[in-house]
C-alpha cells in the first residue's frame, strides 16, 4: 500500500473537523449501528487487511481491530480533526488521511472494507464505489452503512411546507436507494445485498436537532436559499406541532445496510 497526493473537499473537511472533539459523545446512534455492523461480520479465522473508510475518531475502527485481532486494519478519514482524534486513541490500528473518492492504496490492498455512516457525504458514489473496488482483493467484500433519502424527512417537510408560496427553493437530500444500488452497479459490484431499516432520535426542538446536526458536521446539504430567523421560527413552530410524542419531537434516519463483493 502506498500513500499518493489526495485532493479534499475543504469545506466538508472543516465541518467534520470542528465536530471532531464532541463527535462521540453527540453520536450514540452512529455507534449503536457501528456495532450492530461487526456483530453481523462472520468471525475470521486468518489474518487479513481491513480498512474502515471514514472512521471519525476511530471508535470504529478500535472495535474491528478488537474483533479482529488477527488482521491488520486502517482507518482513514479526510478530516485534520477527525484523524487527529483517531491518533491520540490508541496504536492498534494505522491511520491515514484521505477521501473515499481517491483512496491513497494500490490495488487488492484489501479483503474487507467497512464503513459505517459515511458514503452518504461523498459527491460521486459511482466515482468512490469504483475506488474501492480497485482496492479490493479478488472475492472480498464491503460491508457498510448509509443515511439514505427519508433521514430527516420530517425538517424537509416542515421547511417545504413553510416555502409552499416560493418557486424553484432547492433542499439537497441523501442518496436514494436505488441511487446506491445504481453506483454499486456501475463499479461492477457483484452480489449485492440491500436492506432498508428507520430509526429515530429525540431532542428538545427542531432548533436542537439542527444545532446537532451541525456539532457532528453533518450539515453539509446544500440550499439555494436563506434561512433567516423568521424562516427558522415558523418551521420550528410546524415541526414542534407535528412531530412530537410525549419525549420530545423525533427526527427520522433511513438506515440502509449494504454488502457487495468484487
Amino acid at each position: 500500500m502506498i500513500l499518493t497526493k489526495i485532493h479534499i473537499d475543504k469545506t466538508a473537511q472543516r465541518k467534520f473537523s470542528q465536530a471532531a472533539f464532541l463527535y462521540e459523545e453527540l453520536s450514540p446512534l452512529h455507534q449503536t449501528i457501528g456495532k450492530e455492523l461487526i456483530d453481523g461480520v462472520n468471525r475470521l479465522d486468518k489474518p487479513i487487511y481491513i480498512l474502515d473508510i471514514g472512521m471519525g475518531t476511530g471508535w470504529l475502527t478500535e472495535k474491528i481491530s478488537e474483533t479482529f485481532p488477527q488482521s491488520y486494519v486502517v482507518g482513514i478519514d479526510f478530516a485534520d480533526g477527525m484523524v487527529e482524534a483517531a491518533r491520540q486513541r490508541n496504536k492498534k490500528f494505522s491511520i491515514i488521511q484521505g477521501c473515499a473518492e481517491k483512496l491513497p492504496f494500490q490495488k487488492e490492498s484489501f479483503d474487507l472494507i467497512f464503513s459505517n455512516l459515511a458514503y452518504q457525504w461523498v459527491r460521486s458514489l459511482p466515482l468512490a464505489f469504483s475506488c474501492a473496488k480497485n482496492i479490493l482483493k479478488s472475492q472480498g467484500k464491503m460491508i457498510f452503512t448509509m443515511f439514505g433519502y427519508q433521514t430527516f424527512d420530517e425538517l424537509f417537510m416542515s421547511f417545504n411546507n413553510i416555502l409552499s408560496d416560493r418557486e424553484n427553493c432547492f433542499f439537497e437530500r441523501l442518496p436514494k436507494e436505488e441511487e446506491i444500488k445504481k453506483a454499486l452497479n456501475e463499479a461492477h459490484f457483484k452480489n449485492i445485498k440491500m436492506r432498508t431499516e428507520q430509526r429515530q432520535m429525540i431532542f428538545p426542538c427542531m432548533i436542537d436537532l439542527i444545532k446537532w446536526t451541525k456539532n457532528i458536521g453533518a450539515n453539509g446539504l446544500q440550499r439555494n436559499f436563506y434561512v433567516g430567523k423568521n424562516l427558522l421560527d415558523r418551521a420550528g413552530e410546524y415541526y414542534n406541532n407535528r412531530f412530537r410524542n410525549h419525549k420530545g419531537v423525533y427526527a427520522t434516519f433511513e438506515v440502509i445496510w449494504i454488502e457487495a463483493q468484487k
